[in-house]
């Protein structure tokens, strides 16, 4: 993640969506992914992570991000908008306020995230997911 923010054009692809903005902050945290920013906003606020808009890669995974998102609701923030143009690519999240699991022995995080990896694995797999080969 990029601690700098793009500039006006990124703000004009996301203003359909945002209305007018108050606030950009970049979140110290992001994995694989150019933009991960607290927007404050008429229409929000929003989480929106961010990528360069190329074919492949990172891009595609992005796009699965945003096309599985209404299957896996019950356990992720609802992805609210997508925005792309020939420079970014972007989805909307709503807010979550949290904070990082602790994976620590004896943590009181550990049952909760069991809990939450069954239940993700108890999900259907989706027609949107079918074909998808993932590394991770």
């Amino acid at each position: 993640m990029n601690d700098s923010l793009p500039g006006p054009e990124f703000e004009a692809l996301m203003q359909p969506y945002t209305g007018d903005v108050s606030e950009i902050r970049p979140t110290s945290h992001g994995h694989m992914t150019d933009v991960t920013a607290v927007v404050e906003c008429e229409n929000g606020p929003f989480f929106v992570k961010a990528i360069p808009n190329r074919p492949g890669g990172r891009r595609d995974s992005l796009v699965r991000e945003g096309a599985i998102n209404p299957h896996v609701r019950p356990l992720s923030p609802a992805v609210l908008w997508h925005a792309e143009d020939d420079t970014w690519a972007a989805l909307g999240f709503e807010v979550i306020d949290g904070r990082r699991a602790n994976f620590r022995p004896g943590s009181d995080d550990l049952p909760i995230l069991a809990d939450l990896v069954n239940r993700i694995g108890a999900l259907p797999l989706p027609d949107v997911a079918y074909g998808w080969t993932e590394t991770r």
